[in-house]
């Protein structure tokens, strides 16, 4: 039957009030299936004492945190222009912010205390909006059928875990990899958004998911050497290496998301966002450099947005979630 997807999204707490999204190439795995709610609740910023990483005499509780970052986002409401700070947070990149709907992910650096926070911010009406966050998100949005960094967010700490146990069980890999610790956290008065999907995954098919309208990934800042340690041809190699080792394309290869670190020399994987959910890769990408790994990034990017064909659209909405989107 010829059918549009669609999924309709209200605050929970207001279900009278809804926008829907409508789009042929929407797929249940990324809008219903990355969130895991007994995950997120599981990993949590603790209330207690947190060392930092490189001064164990040092701590910062998590209520104090929970403090910071609250007082964050109550300014961040009240403003609708750029800031190079907000509060005691260092704005280090917000490409993908929407100040005036206040939507999208800002990248930000405590001042007074070693951590990195990832704010993610949606609302019922900014989620049926995906082209409003810059040009990158368009284009993750139609390869993957709905991926945006808001639900992709949910992916850092599963796939951070998944990561960890695999070069740990490596004897080559094992001393040479690290990350950095990782806590999910959401205001107290946090609203949640539900989002209610229909022919999403199947002609007449119906799902329904809860997710917060607001929260943060929460990590350690890892002091680092010169970059160009892995720039050079041996570091590039490496990092390329790694990829393949830990395969299903669970990681970006991209050099800015790995660091040398400072004292221990091991490669630093500081972006754990799950690169196949990203990317809508159902099938195990291989190269073998990073110029055939760009070009059949590119040739899968045009051929989602210019060549799928309605077959192909029911095909997929017929096919179960592949291994390479498990996580």
């Amino acid at each position: 039957p010829d059918y549009i997807p669609y999924y309709i999204a209200n605050w929970t707490d207001t279900p009278n009030k809804q926008h829907i999204l409508r789009h042929k190439n929407l797929e249940y795995w990324p809008i219903f299936s990355r969130f895991d709610y007994e995950h997120f609740m599981e990993n949590q910023l603790p209330q207690s004492a947190i060392s930092y990483r490189y001064d164990a005499n040092q701590s910062v509780t998590g209520a104090e945190l929970d403090r910071l970052l609250q007082d964050c986002i109550n300014r961040l409401k009240r403003t609708h222009s750029r800031f190079s700070s907000i509060g005691r947070f260092k704005v280090l990149k917000d490409r993908d912010f929407n100040y005036r709907y206040h939507s999208g992910v800002i990248i930000l650096e405590c001042k007074d205390h070693p951590f990195i926070v990832k704010l993610f911010m949606e609302n019922p009406h900014t989620i049926t909006q995906p082209y409003s966050k810059g040009i990158e998100p368009c284009f993750f949005f139609v390869m993957t059928g709905g991926m945006s960094r808001f639900f992709a967010g949910f992916t850092r700490i599963k796939n951070k875990q998944n990561i960890s146990n695999i070069t740990y069980k490596s004897l080559e890999w094992r001393n040479m990899v690290t990350l950095p610790r990782k806590w999910f956290w959401m205001p107290h008065d946090t609203h949640w958004i539900t989002l209610s999907g229909h022919h999403i995954g199947g002609y007449n098919k119906q799902e329904t998911i809860q997710v917060p309208g607001t929260y943060a990934v929460i990590s350690d800042v890892i002091e680092t050497k010169q970059k160009t340690a892995l720039y050079n041809r041996s570091g590039r190699q490496q990092i390329l290496d790694l990829t393949r080792f830990l395969d299903k394309n669970r990681m970006d290869p991209h050099i800015d998301n790995f660091l040398i670190e400072k004292g221990t020399n091991k490669i630093a994987i500081i972006d754990t966002e799950h690169f196949a959910s990203m990317t809508g890769m159902k099938e195990t990408m291989q190269f073998s450099s990073y110029k055939s790994w760009y070009l059949k990034l590119t040739r899968k990017c045009f051929k989602d947005l210019y060549l799928r064909s309605k077959r192909d659209r029911n095909t997929i909405h017929a096919t179960e979630i592949p291994e390479t989107l498990q996580i």
